[in-house]
């Protein structure tokens, strides 16, 4: 086969950088203890499908108890979804009557639920109290809708008051579609096939070598390498790497989210040239929570691969809650920790009672 041409683009998409001893975005810091990242489930890193389930009865908005319950006393951590009675349920985005929900000071959600495609957004907490629907402003919580029509949130501990409050489950919402929309079942952010498959890394070389011409293609894909996000390489790729002959990356970058589903060339490095073949053209999309999906078919070569980059997983994404009250730095103890002690894998993000630190 001839020599093809083909762009090379040195374009980094947006969010995705080469992961460095230190990594600051949005506001927190996310410190690399060690180089070997963690291995969790392919879609941990998506709260939709890493969370909690908190299925307590007394937390329905027409629920009153004593003693009251406090939300102050629970250790926070990660996600959450609510449930009343086995069924789903989301927060009220209303004032909740005062010595509702099992507690004093019911605590309920100000600005509304987000959207599938909003992604996770940050929304304030409220609690009702002395005929005030917001006489407490609560800290701040992170909310993500999700597919099948729920709701996580990333509880954190409640503002100290001197009254027990709790965050309510809205018994109205059992029975109502909370946020069904077509783009649930159109888009392709939200209607994707994992490929999980550690030999497509950058970094992988392997005999026999894999083809993916035997690969029934359908639909959409979304990268994932050792469970964290990744994206297709832009850059050329050394031959007999991604576990195959040919490897195949993507040509002219990737697009931004605004520029919705594009069409992309992909090229394969043979014969010292990087774009040798230019063998087919795939459609690509920039998806919320900073991820892709890639339309792939199948490539015409025998044995040539989709690569997926090992250098573009994002730890603002892929971290572990390091939530422990005795590393402030105001704490003393006479029992010392040892961090030597802890086997570190990963990367961290420092909590102290519910905040990020």
């Amino acid at each position: 086969m001839g020599l093809q041409v083909c762009k090379m683009s040195f374009t980094p998409a947006p969010g995705l950088k080469r992961p460095k001893t230190s990594f600051i975005a949005s506001g927190f810091i996310v410190a690399l203890f060690t180089v070997i990242f963690a291995l969790p489930d392919p879609l941990s890193a998506d709260p939709c499908y890493n969370y909690t389930v908190l299925n307590n009865a007394w937390r329905a908005t027409d629920t009153s108890s004593s003693p009251h319950m406090c939300d102050r006393d629970v250790n926070w951590v990660g996600w959450y979804r609510l449930y009343l009675n086995g069924q789903n349920v989301r927060m009220p985005e209303t004032c909740v009557e005062q010595n509702r929900c099992g507690t004093q000071v019911p605590l309920w959600l100000s600005g509304g639920h987000p959207k599938l495609e909003d992604g996770v957004v940050t929304r304030d907490v409220c609690g009702h109290f002395d005929f005030y629907c917001c006489y407490y402003h609560s800290f701040p919580i992170r909310v993500k809708a999700c597919p099948d029509n729920y709701y996580v949130y990333g509880f954190v501990t409640p503002i100290y008051t001197h009254s027990c409050s709790a965050y309510c489950a809205d018994v109205k919402s059992k029975n109502t579609t909370n946020f069904t929309s077509v783009i649930s079942s159109t888009d392709p952010c939200y209607n994707y096939t994992v490929l999980n498959d550690s030999r497509r890394s950058t970094s992988y070389s392997s005999s026999p070598s894999m083809c993916d011409r035997d690969v029934n293609w359908v639909g959409w894909y979304r990268l994932y390498l050792n469970g964290q996000n990744v994206r297709m390489p832009e850059t050329c790729v050394p031959t007999y790497r991604c576990g195959t002959d040919v490897p195949l990356w993507l040509s002219d970058g990737h697009p931004k989210p605004e520029d919705g589903v594009v069409t992309r060339d992909v090229c394969g490095h043979w014969n010292n040239h990087c774009s040798y073949y230019r063998l087919l053209s795939i459609r690509v999309k920039a998806c919320p929570d900073n991820y892709y999906v890639y339309e792939f078919v199948t490539p015409t070569l025998h044995c040539s691969t989709y690569c997926a980059d090992h250098v573009s997983v994002d730890p603002c994404y892929n971290y572990i809650v390091l939530y422990d009250s005795r590393r402030s730095s105001n704490y003393s103890s006479s029992t010392l920790m040892c961090d030597r002690d802890v086997s570190w894998v990963g990367w961290y993000r420092l909590y102290l009672n519910g905040q990020n630190v």
